[in-house]
């Protein structure tokens, strides 16, 4: 498993290091705590490749056919 560092993940979702921390913060992007000390004031924060992969995963969006529109001329009426 190998784990990404915040500027990394950054860069593969084409975002900057603080909205990654705010998908973070948020809970949507889990991480990992790579500290020395478990509750360190500190900690330093990694990304699993394979919770990166399953994030864009969930997001994915396949665009389904769309009937084309029918658009409509504005008629002016002349006024009389």
């Amino acid at each position: 498993m190998r784990l990404l560092t915040i500027d990394e993940a950054a860069e593969r979702l084409s975002i900057t290091p603080r909205q990654v921390n705010t998908l973070i913060r948020s809970g949507r992007l889990p991480w990992v705590n790579v500290s020395l000390k478990a509750g360190s004031s500190k900690p330093r924060k990694r990304i699993a490749e394979s919770d990166l992969f399953r994030f864009i995963e969930q997001r994915r969006v396949t665009q389904q056919a769309v009937a084309p529109r029918k658009y409509r001329r504005h008629v002016r009426q002349s006024q009389a």
